[in-house]
């Protein structure tokens, strides 16, 4: 996952260690790949973003 500069400094007080470290989100372990610099703006403007992960009820 992408976190926002907002949500790094608010819950994770700025530390730089957490890139690399995996977070449970919603009983899901995603690794975090990097901070958005601050000021960054997003189309959506997210406190953080996950990769789409295929559905298992999608069939091809």
């Amino acid at each position: 996952m992408i976190l926002s500069y907002r949500l790094w400094r608010n819950i994770f007080d700025g530390d730089r260690s957490i890139v690399g470290q995996a977070i449970q989100l919603k009983g899901e372990a995603y690794t975090v790949i990097g901070i958005l610099p601050q000021g960054a703006t997003t189309p959506l403007d997210a406190n953080l973003y996950t990769a789409l992960q295929p559905s298992t009820r999608w069939q091809c």
